[in-house]
């Protein structure tokens, strides 16, 4: 009975097929099971090459960082990459200060902001697989200080515009508004610059009478002068003091001699613009690390994932662009700043 069916579904002669039918025959037109059994691997192996797209996909997704740039209103900015749907949800948001050093500056080509700290905002959020925003805004408005007054948190954090500023040491004041991440470098420390040809006869341990330039919001401020036993005229008078914004600010108040003396960290003037007078003056009680508010929720993943960074070479791959990517700038070299594996 089965062969004598196959002959009779068979049995037109070649000159009575159309060539849809002969097309559909080759195609097993004639066995219905056996173009059902087609259709059903057809369709498998379609589904099984998209899941493994799929996953493809999804493995080489990464939590990404978009740069902001704020000025004078924190909402605004432009952005300039997109971030991954597949990360936390949540957007974290950091802040640098643009600086002139290897740590932080704006490139003078892109107006971008670059350095080691964009980088490495860019290489904790990538381990940890969140969505970071990178903002670049004013170094006091993360924290300020004022001639005369008590240092104090900049209004930018204190008023939630981002979940941290980036790029902070750890000091007496600092550690009694905010608090801060583990440290991912070596802190650097303070010292006194004068005029050149001036540095050899000049006593730092006596700053009687001597208008002291600081510069805003950085750790080698007045009221780390006033912690130096080794300073017999500190406390300083608030009339003795001057504040600037910018190194170059204070450079040419010094030169000018609007100022006798500035105070600052070593690595913020070179040693063609003014001499440096050797100290052992420290101002920080923690090494560079994230400053945030005491309420934030951010060190229960970046501690962690800075810890995995910093044990993969990762971490000594953007310590090299130090030099590498960002040496055209002053500052100090992956070996001085870094903790190189």
């Amino acid at each position: 009975m089965v062969s004598q069916k196959i002959s009779m579904d068979f049995s037109d002669s070649n000159d009575n097929l159309t060539p849809s039918t002969v097309r559909y025959r080759r195609l097993g037109g004639g066995n219905n099971g056996n173009l059902l059994i087609f259709l059903v691997v057809t369709a498998l192996l379609v589904a099984v090459v998209a899941l493994i797209i799929a996953c493809v996909g999804v493995a080489g997704k990464k939590g990404g960082v978009t740069n902001i740039n704020v000025s004078s209103n924190p909402q605004s900015g432009n952005v300039e990459t997109s971030t991954d749907s597949s990360a936390d949800s949540r957007i974290w948001t950091f802040a640098i200060g643009d600086g002139q050093y290897r740590e932080a500056y704006i490139d003078a080509t892109s107006g971008e902001l670059k350095g080691f700290l964009v980088d490495f905002v860019h290489a904790v959020c990538n381990t940890a697989n969140k969505n970071c925003r990178i903002m670049g805004d004013l170094w006091t408005r993360c924290w300020d200080t004022y001639p005369g007054e008590p240092a104090r948190g900049g209004v930018g954090l204190t008023g939630r515009w981002y979940d941290a500023c980036v790029g902070w040491v750890g000091t007496y004041d600092r550690h009694r508004t905010f608090q801060f991440t583990d440290p991912y470098g070596k802190a650097e420390t303070e010292t006194f610059f004068v005029k050149k040809g001036v540095g050899a006869t000049f006593n730092w341990r006596d700053l009687t009478g001597k208008k002291v330039g600081i510069l805003d919001g950085y750790s080698s401020d007045e009221h780390c002068l006033v912690r130096q036993t080794g300073i017999a005229s500190a406390p300083l008078d608030a009339s003795q003091i001057r504040h600037f914004l910018s190194p170059s600010d204070l450079v040419a108040a010094v030169n000018s001699d609007t100022v006798d003396v500035a105070f600052a960290l070593n690595n913020v003037i070179s040693a063609d613009q003014l001499d440096q007078i050797e100290t052992e003056i420290k101002c920080y009680n923690s090494g560079p690390g994230l400053m945030l508010r005491v309420d934030s929720d951010l060190t229960t993943w970046w501690n962690k994932a800075q810890e995995n960074l910093m044990a993969s070479s990762e971490y000594n791959r953007v310590c090299q662009d130090l030099t590498e990517e960002h040496g055209h700038q002053p500052g100090r070299d992956p070996s001085e700043f870094c903790f190189l594996n």
